[in-house]
This record gives C-alpha cells, sequence and structure tokens, in this order.
C-alpha cells in the first residue's frame, strides 16, 4: 500500500488511499504533499498563524512513532507536515 523512494535524501512516497485514508477528502489535484521537518511544533505554530490556515481537527495527531498534522493551502489542496 506504500511505494517509497529517496528523492535527495527525502521520500517521495505512493500510497493506497484506501488503505491510509479512505475517509479523508483528496486534495483538488489528487497529490497530497509531505513535508518533512525537525520541530512539528514549531511547525504547527508557524502555519496556525497564517492568515489563510485551514488546519484539519485535531491538530497535530500521533500515530505510533509518527507525528502530522495536515492543512490547506489557499487553493484548498491538502498538505501534510510530519
Amino acid at each position: 500500500a506504500l511505494v517509497g523512494f529517496d528523492v535527495a535524501g527525502g521520500l517521495f512516497g505512493i500510497v493506497n488511499r484506501h488503505a491510509y485514508g479512505a475517509d479523508t477528502v483528496g486534495a483538488r489535484s489528487g497529490v497530497r504533499p509531505y513535508i518533512h521537518v525537525k520541530d512539528i511544533d514549531a511547525a504547527f505554530a508557524r502555519v496556525r498563524r497564517l492568515p489563510t490556515a485551514q488546519i484539519e481537527p485535531p491538530g497535530i495527531v500521533s500515530e505510533g512513532p509518527f507525528r502530522f498534522f495536515r492543512f490547506a493551502d489557499p487553493d484548498g489542496n491538502s498538505v501534510e507536515i510530519f
């Protein structure tokens, strides 16, 4: 359900939506960027300050060793920060 590629030291992944997000609203483009940051709390605080931020509830999610949050960019596309 996941195929990952090492691209310039980062992960480019293609996932099966039915396995990882069947109940999520898809991005308008059909693509959701996943951006890795060193400090998820600082990134969340920065996005919250953006006037157009539309953060998906509940905010920061913890799943096993991963912490992430999603928000919509000004065009309505979903972005995930982890």
